[in-house]
């Protein structure tokens, strides 16, 4: 049996993900997230608030005695309030940066932790942004949550060709997918987001990728190991 640990599960690309992996009865599926859409025979659902940090330190993964691989998938994130810095609500910053960095990080932590000495392949997939290179005015904790990540992901690489315990992680950056993300970002003011016409034109334009696309794309792409030999690799559609 192959296992994924997804968070995020209740909408969008995670939702996709558990979903599409659901499909395939060799694959069991554990998802993390407020709400359950999703009820399957090889799924479970874990209700973690994953802004609360008391939620994520209190979780622990469990023993795999059956396991054929193990894959967790960081790709629960909020852009937050869309605002200029010194604008923002410090309850929705802090929020945000739990969420899009802190619980990512733990996750990876725990996860590495407990499975370090089952000898089958495990991989961490950390679902990334463009926004992790490029500083988008408004998106201040979303930006600098993203490229945290990146580089926690690089970390992780890093240290592994020193300890070598099995673990492979890779930071994807999906594209720009039609999700209530950006529905949020369509909703926000020119004073808040000055590129905000280039997303409203994206929409118009038919131009966003759909959750169920780069979710196959995405499996496919953690199946075949080979198409994974660097940490960052953007997905092309």
């Amino acid at each position: 049996m192959d296992y994924y640990f997804i968070t995020g599960t209740s909408s969008g690309l995670g939702y996709a993900l558990a979903k599409q992996l659901t499909n395939d009865k060799n694959n069991f599926v554990v998802g993390f997230a407020r709400h359950l859409e999703l009820e399957r025979s090889n799924y479970s659902h874990k209700h973690i608030d994953l802004s609360s940090i008391d939620n994520i330190l209190d979780y622990d993964f469990p023993n795999m005695n059956n396991a054929s691989s193990i894959t967790l998938i960081n790709n629960a994130a909020t852009l937050g309030e869309i605002a200029y810095i010194g604008n923002l609500s410090d309850e929705r910053l802090a929020s945000t940066l739990t969420i899009d960095i802190i619980a990512p990080a733990i996750f990876c932590n725990k996860f590495m932790r407990k499975y370090k000495t089952i000898d089958v392949p495990k991989t961490i997939i950390n679902i990334g942004s463009g926004a992790s290179k490029s500083p988008y005015d408004g998106w201040g904790a979303y930006c600098t949550a993203k490229a945290g990540l990146e580089m926690l992901s690089d970390i992780i690489e890093k240290e592994q060709e020193i300890t070598d315990t099995g673990f492979r992680v890779h930071n994807i950056a999906p594209g720009i997918i039609d999700t209530k993300m950006q529905e949020d970002i369509r909703n926000s003011k020119h004073a808040n987001f000055s590129r905000l016409d280039k997303f409203v034109e994206l929409k118009e334009e038919n131009k966003l990728y759909s959750p169920d696309d780069v979710a196959i794309e995405l499996i496919r792409l953690i199946k075949d190991s080979n198409s994974l030999q660097t940490v960052s690799h953007r997905i092309a559609l």
